[in-house]
């Protein structure tokens, strides 16, 4: 009453993102102001102030963007992602750091390396070669309490990059008993998905379809009252349970557990997601969506041409169709900014084995993170994917070539499509020349454009 002088709020912390809303009513929304807070020290201890003028009738809070896969944030329990660790590549992880809210890192058992990018992986680091000595584990893992049981459901996703199809190995797993891992987890059983828990409502399930080796899939399952779903690269098979499950702690295991199937993940391991519910099958595609660009994956693989294997943002719009992209479904890939999920991936190829292109945001560097390059606007996505065609054939069709530009005379049998969304800036295209033969002199190849697709 009476003050009419500008006002400093200051709340204690040191989060660079926090912003001072104000609101004219009770309710806070979009149409409220956001103010940018700055740093202040305050007896020794950390504070993000803003200035700002307050009437009668006005409320104010602070609050900051939250990050999550795909955008879903509800229950989201744990979240490990090979670009966030909390160390450089090269170095030694004393542990993995949790991005999600709960922020419980998971300590590392023996030396555990981050591993430098590259194009098998689609440009993001990972950590490889697990065993009993080198794994992650946190004994007092927030998931669940010590020996206590809770009951709720799961949804889980792991991506790994399998070396052997024959050999088995944790991807995550909790339990009350050290190392076992397995009240709930999410194992590779043979190359595929395998599902398991232990207590109430035990059960086992595993994924119909199987990893390649060498190439990077995305491993994933849950739980919905009496279903159980197993998943690889987004195509999934259910089973019939007993409701009432859930999960027991504490010790969470990564990478490694000596229940059955007992052992370390045979491969790279790059992300590892858990939510304590059931996500829509919306949700599920908006978490998988984010995966699979960023780490190079088909959803549904070349043969989920249906729309069950749309990509989503974290609005849930379609930012790739299968069905009106048909028959350019093969070997998909993209760039993206999304946010939400903190998805920011500046160049990509798709971890195929028939992949054939590199496309960055206006150039190629060594790693995502080398790429210095911005997006101007959020939910920025360009995706494309081809029609299967070969890369080293040169298409015979008569009429084809008529309508080539002047001086072309041939091109490969292979044509992609993009399924741009809110983007308009220049990209690199790259071609790999070994997979081309008879194409000399490489000089005189061509990227021709068209805005049809036909000939």
């Amino acid at each position: 009453t009476g003050i009419v002088v500008k006002l400093t709020l200051a709340l204690p912390d040191n989060d660079a993102s926090i912003k001072l809303v104000v609101s004219n009513d009770a309710t806070f929304n979009g149409s409220d102001v956001a103010y940018t807070t700055s740093a202040i020290t305050i007896n020794g201890v950390a504070y993000r102030q803003a200035n700002v003028d307050l009437t009668t009738g006005q409320f104010f809070t602070f609050a900051t963007n939250v990050i999550a896969p795909g955008g879903i944030v509800n229950k989201l329990s744990l979240w490990l992602t090979s670009d966030a660790v909390g160390v450089a590549p090269g170095s030694n992880a004393p542990d993995w750091d949790d991005i999600s809210r709960i922020k419980n890192p998971v300590e590392t058992i023996g030396t555990r390396t981050l591993q430098a990018a590259d194009a098998s992986h689609n440009f993001q680091p990972f950590f490889n070669n697990f065993t009993a000595a080198n794994h992650f584990k946190d004994a007092n893992s927030s998931l669940a309490s010590q020996g206590a049981f809770l009951a709720t459901e799961i949804t889980m996703f792991g991506v790994a990059r399998i070396n052997s199809v024959t050999n088995d190995g944790r991807i995550m797993g909790i339990d009350n008993t050290d190392p076992n891992g397995n009240d709930a987890g999410l194992s590779i059983l043979d190359a595929s998905a395998r599902f398991h828990r232990t207590s109430t409502s035990a059960t086992t399930l595993s994924s119909t379809a199987v990893a390649a080796r060498n190439r990077s899939s995305m491993f994933s399952s849950y739980t919905s009252g009496t279903t159980v779903g197993t998943g690889l690269d987004g195509a999934y098979n259910t089973a019939a349970i007993t409701a009432g499950g859930g999960i027991t702690g504490d010790v969470l295991m990564i990478g490694y557990a000596s229940a059955a199937p007992a052992g370390a993940i045979p491969g790279d391991l790059q992300e590892v997601i858990w939510y304590k519910q059931t996500l829509t099958a919306t949700e599920i595609k908006q978490v998988e969506t984010y995966l699979a660009i960023k780490h190079g994956i088909t959803l549904g693989g070349n043969a989920g041409t249906t729309s069950t294997y749309n990509y989503l943002n974290t609005a849930g719009a379609t930012v790739w169709d299968k069905t009106t992209n048909s028959g350019y479904n093969n070997d998909i890939a993209g760039i993206a900014r999304d946010d939400a999920s903190a998805l920011m991936q500046k160049q990509s190829m798709s971890v195929n084995s028939t992949s054939s292109v590199t496309i960055g945001l206006v150039s190629i560097a060594a790693s995502n993170a080398a790429n210095a390059n911005t997006f101007t606007a959020d939910r920025s996505f360009l995706i494309w994917g081809h029609n299967g065609g070969a890369n080293n054939s040169v298409f015979n069709d008569a009429n084809c070539f008529s309508n080539l530009p002047t001086g072309v005379q041939a091109r490969v049998q292979r044509k992609w499509k993009f399924q741009v969304t809110n983007f308009a800036q220049n990209t690199t295209v790259g071609f790999p020349t070994t997979g081309l033969v008879g194409y000399t002199p490489l000089s005189n190849l061509r990227l021709l454009v068209d805005d049809d697709g036909v000939n």
